[in-house]
């Protein structure tokens, strides 16, 4: 069964960049009896920490799909290289397209026939201060 990888690799940085994309070219040609995706051309980066004593490496990526038993030969080659500082062969899942998701309704608001109250409606509904003394002068005699 056919699994798609990625491989992502640090070579020395020793050699020149020609030298390392020379060394990119032999392992794509060794993952070449498989389906080959995408690769990248060798960047040189600085490492965070010091890899069999090397501050900086060419950082390298190859997406592929091969058997797993060809992807077992492929990590074994790279083991045995001395140029490649440190690798990581993943077994990637494929990535499966979203459905576009349903839309939903749009939820109803419920509407009523009266307006919210208006300024003048306001004044009329509130007490007046002086029909509330005079109350209170009544309820006090």
């Amino acid at each position: 069964m056919v699994k798609l990888y990625e491989l992502t690799g640090l070579i020395s940085p020793d050699m020149g960049e020609q030298e390392a994309q020379d060394i990119c070219q032999r392992i794509s040609e060794t993952i070449s009896q498989t389906n080959i995706s995408k690769t990248s051309n060798p960047q040189k980066i600085g490492l965070s920490f010091s890899i069999k004593s090397q501050s900086s490496a060419f950082l390298f990526s190859v997406y592929f799909q091969a058997e797993p038993a060809k992807a077992d030969e492929i990590k074994k080659a790279l083991e045995k290289d001395e140029q490649v500082l440190r690798f990581l062969l993943i077994n990637k899942k494929a990535e499966k397209i979203a459905a576009p998701k349903k839309e939903r309704p749009l939820r109803e608001i419920e509407t009523t026939d009266e307006l919210p109250p208006t300024a003048e409606a306001e004044q009329e509904a509130k007490p007046n201060i002086e029909q509330i003394e005079e109350d209170l002068d009544k309820i006090l005699e």
